[in-house]
Parts: structure tokens; sequence; C-alpha cells
């Protein structure tokens, strides 16, 4: 394979509806240390995260699409609700990174979904993360320094939203 080939962006994604099936796939995912570093979350527990994504599963408010390469579960987009704001929130596994997928993953749904405004958060240092948004027409509205929780780490955070 030559470098050129290694850089192409993978073109057979799809996405699908998140079924209980999937869900010890994307806890492995999720588990990973340098995404979670990344996106400046703390990685959640295995009841944590089955009971959260029982609940997402169950609200018919949120959209909860598996991302599919081929015929393989790379991560998910979803498009939820938080405080009365509909926002955009997107995982994929690391060996897939670099390859488009989770623009192309952000693309599928936006148009799926009409709804506007989305907004989006994401950590200053998720340098990757800011430009899928941004080519997908999310403008940054403002950073702040987040104190952190349980589930997040201190970090310096950037408010998105597509119009």
């Amino acid at each position: 394979m030559t470098d050129s080939i290694a850089w192409q962006p993978v073109s057979n994604i799809s996405l699908r509806p998140v079924v209980e099936a999937d869900l010890p796939r994307l806890y492995e995912i999720q588990c990973d240390l340098d995404a979670n570093r990344m996106a400046a979350v703390i990685p959640q527990t295995e009841e944590a995260f089955f009971a959260k994504w029982k609940k997402i599963l169950q609200d018919q408010s949120c959209i909860a699409k598996a991302i599919i390469h081929g015929e393989e579960l790379v991560g998910s987009i979803n498009i939820f609700q938080v405080e009365g704001e509909t926002c955009i929130g997107y995982w994929v596994a690391t060996e897939w990174w670099g390859k488009g997928i989770a623009s192309r993953a952000v693309g599928l749904i936006l148009n799926e979904v009409s709804t506007r405004p989305i907004h989006a958060t994401v950590a200053r240092e998720n340098v990757a993360s800011l430009r899928v948004l941004e080519k997908h027409g999310f403008k940054i509205t403002g950073w702040e320094h987040s104190q952190g929780n349980e589930r997040y780490l201190p970090c310096e955070a950037g408010s998105l939203v597509l119009e």
C-alpha cells in the first residue's frame, strides 16, 4: 500500500439505529484511554454505560445511530436534547481515526435530521473533532473553562452551533 492510498477517506460509511446487541462493542470503543483524553472525558464503568444506553434506546427524542464501515461497527453518533437544546455527539474507534469516518457520519445524520439549531461541545485539544464540526457549518460561539465532574475532565470547552 502506498502512502497516498493510506490517506484516502473511507467512503462506504452508513448509519443505522443502534440496537442492544451493539452495546458491548460500543462499550469497548468508549473505554479507549487515548480517545477519552482527546475528548476530555472519563470512561464510564460498564454498569453506568449500559444504564445510560438503556435510557438512550428508550428515549423517543434521541436519535442514536451506529456508524458502520462496510459491515463493521466503528462508532456511534447521536442527536439528543440537553436543557431544551438539540445537540450532536459522536464517538469513533481510535483505529478508524483520520479516515473521514466522523465527518461522513456527521454529514449523513445532518442530511437525515432537519432540526436546527444543533449544538455541540468540544474540548479545545480535540482539534480533529472541531474540524469535523466546522466542515459541516458549525460555528464556534465561545470558549469557557469547564471545571470537570465525575464524567468530564477539566478543560477548555468550545460551544458550537449549526443554524
